[in-house]
């Protein structure tokens, strides 16, 4: 089976045609991550891990990518997934990290970001995070976690239902996002880690054109993947799961990005991008 791209819309193609991106400063290395006594990244690694990423973005999934520079404010603010989220070419949903000390991440942001679409601006009276948040299709499902709490959910649902959006709440079993163990592979197509396994098989029961594939457990970082533009990046070192999604792309539309580093701090491929359209 071929892989093909997200549509909307009546459009046979979601194309993305810019990234906007943000550098990990010199502090990234005092990242928040859930447990207390990890090992911190190494700098000058974790640089070579962004800038590949960057490169792949660029030169073989064809995005324009929006280099920003660090902000000295802000430890986890390469994570720029967390801070908004784009829907079509219409809406962006200005969020509000759970984390207080990246409150103010999303207005650092603004700047770099379109100035041609509605925006919106969640409250503050509510968490959450971009890593939270699965778009397929028209089907948004949205972690409730640690960092995401039940208002945004509500105040998210009430900005996207008219435009035709439905959210879908779902309760995260295990790690910091929904994205941590679930993303997708292809329309109603997720690959998850197994502490998602029962939600998708319920999700199954009410839909029978959704499937998953539950990666091994020594491969559980594998959960998290980022397809774009009809190409895929995977993070290296899966060879089980990279087996399971060459069945739908072709091996030159699988790009493999080491993210050992981004692991230390809990960050995986999606969260480094804020994809536009």
């Amino acid at each position: 089976m071929r892989a093909f791209f997200w549509g909307f819309e009546g459009e046979k193609m979601r194309v993305f045609t810019r990234a906007v991106l943000r550098k990990p400063g010199r502090n990234f290395v005092d990242a928040i991550a859930q447990n207390p006594h990890h090992e911190k990244p190494d700098y000058d690694k974790a640089m070579v891990e962004y800038m590949n990423y960057a490169e792949i973005l660029r030169e073989k999934m064809g995005v324009a990518v929006i280099m920003c520079e660090p902000d000295k404010r802000f430890p986890d603010g390469n994570f720029v997934e967390d801070t908004h989220l784009v829907l079509d070419r219409k809406v962006i949903i200005e969020l509000n990290p759970g984390a207080p000390s990246r409150a103010g991440e999303p207005m650092s942001l603004a700047p770099f970001l379109p100035k041609n679409l509605s925006r919106q601006i969640l409250s503050k009276k509510f968490t959450i995070d971009g890593g939270d948040v699965l778009q397929d299709g028209k089907n948004i499902y949205v972690g409730l976690s640690t960092r995401t709490q039940q208002g945004a959910i509500d105040e998210l649902t009430e900005i996207t239902a008219p435009l035709g959006y439905q959210v879908h709440i779902i309760h995260v079993p295990a790690g910091l996002h929904l994205k941590s163990g679930m993303t997708c592979i292809l329309p109603n197509h997720f690959i998850i880690q197994v502490a998602f396994e029962g939600i998708l098989k319920e999700m199954q029961s009410r839909d029978s054109a959704i499937k998953y594939f539950v990666v091994p457990r020594e491969e559980y970082f594998a959960a998290n993947v980022l397809p774009v533009n009809g190409k895929i990046m995977i993070p290296a070192g899966c060879p089980i799961t990279k087996n399971y999604i060459s069945k739908y792309y072709k091996p030159d539309e699988i790009f493999e990005v080491d993210t050992t580093e981004v692991r230390k701090v809990d960050g995986a491929l999606t969260c480094s991008s804020l994809l536009l359209r």
